[in-house]
């Protein structure tokens, strides 16, 4: 009884708090399904859930062209939704639906305050035998019909050859192109199939390189550990910066076998950033050692 009425005062006073602060709740487009609620009152308690923050996503982002898929397409049945090339960025709607059909999200805008950001792709099991490399390209605007844009003078201002090495799982390509600040890129990454050139899954997205504002240096230089820093970055709605020291943390599928308790918390924060962002169904997917890239002269 003395624990229920404990509970109890506990809520009041975290009631009253917010009444005295006057901090309004701030709203948070979250995509991941809530499970199973229920508690032991002896259980320990558990750090908030990382929640990406949607609120800066489409601010300026509505003369940007048609949408940019987020997936490759495919069979939408159940179960299928890990036989696509997936973009790991935030879309318009989650990757499997209520009834567990294969949706066909666009990607939304990204933001990053690195010069040079990572990107993230998942590579399915379909592609492990036939794929020899990748192909990424960076662009100004949105002007072309195909999976590549152009900018004003209908050239790619970048590209990068990616180098795959047969595996299916995640893997990342850095840039080596500095983004200006404050201007958006549309970007294109295409898979190349052995006797198939030109006609592999592709997906798409935007970027956009901020200045990081006050609120968010201050909680960077406060943060005492990397987990800090992640939340800090998806609070602030900047996804690749999050996104990447997220993937830092957690151990590659080269070394996952010496995986120990201690990186609970690392795989908690990784699935539920992946989570919030509809991307729950490739939370497991192995992080790949791999995939080295270089520019390509345009």
């Amino acid at each position: 009884m003395s624990k229920i009425l404990l509970l109890h005062r506990t809520f009041w006073i975290s009631v009253l708090a917010v009444a005295l602060t006057g901090v309004p709740l701030q709203p948070v487009l979250v995509w991941a399904q809530s499970g199973d609620s229920s508690s032991s009152v002896n259980s320990e308690p558990l750090s908030e859930p990382l929640i990406f923050n949607f609120s800066s996503q489409t601010d300026g982002f509505e003369n940007t062209g048609r949408p940019a898929r987020q997936t490759s397409t495919g069979s939408r049945s159940p179960g299928s939704c890990l036989n696509r090339l997936i973009a790991l960025v935030p879309s318009s709607e989650p990757l499997i639906t209520q009834t567990q059909s294969c949706s066909e999200p666009n990607s939304l805008l990204a933001l990053t305050v690195d010069d040079t950001p990572t990107f993230w792709f998942y590579l399915p099991p379909e592609l492990s035998n036939s794929a020899v490399s990748a192909e990424f390209v960076l662009s100004n605007s949105a002007v072309s019909a195909k999976f590549v844009l152009l900018d004003q003078n209908h050239r790619p201002i970048h590209t990068e050859q990616v180098s795959l090495n047969g595996e299916s799982g995640i893997i990342g390509v850095q840039l080596t192109h500095s983004l200006e600040v404050n201007q958006v890129h549309r970007w294109v990454f295409q898979v190349e199939l052995t006797g198939e050139p030109g006609q592999g899954p592709a997906v798409e997205g935007f970027v956009e390189r901020i200045q990081p504002d006050s609120a968010l240096n201050r909680q960077l230089a406060a943060a005492t550990s990397p987990q800090e820093r992640i939340r800090a970055y998806a609070e602030h709605g900047v996804w690749h910066d999050a996104l990447t020291e997220a993937t830092a943390l957690r151990p590659t599928h080269s070394n996952s076998a010496t995986q120990t308790d201690s990186n609970s918390t690392t795989q908690t924060d990784w699935t539920s950033l992946l989570d919030s962002v509809g991307l729950g169904a490739i939370t497991n997917s192995p992080l790949l050692d791999c995939c080295t890239s270089q520019p390509v002269s345009d």
